[in-house]
């Protein structure tokens, strides 16, 4: 509805960016969740470090590296997290 409100071209294009920024913010929120929650039944107690920088981390594709690395990591450092 607010869509079609919208009749110039570039307040749609904002709206859309900001569309897409909300987006993946939730993405990375969602993936940022995971991932310590993951890595907290794995191996226990987490360092504040490696929460920190897990939290403070907006960029997806780092995420899903991490996310990706789980799978075979044996060993916190082996997340290569704070490295």
């Amino acid at each position: 509805m607010i869509e079609t409100s919208v009749q110039a071209d570039d307040l749609r294009q904002e709206m859309d960016a900001m569309g897409r920024t909300i987006a993946d913010e939730l993405k990375a929120e969602a993936t940022r969740s995971s991932i310590l929650r993951l890595l907290r039944k794995r191996f226990g107690e987490l360092p504040l470090v490696t929460v920190d920088r897990i939290e403070a981390t907006d960029d997806l594709d780092q995420l899903n590296v991490w996310l990706d690395r789980f799978v075979t990591a044996e060993t916190l450092e082996d997340m290569r997290i704070t490295s």
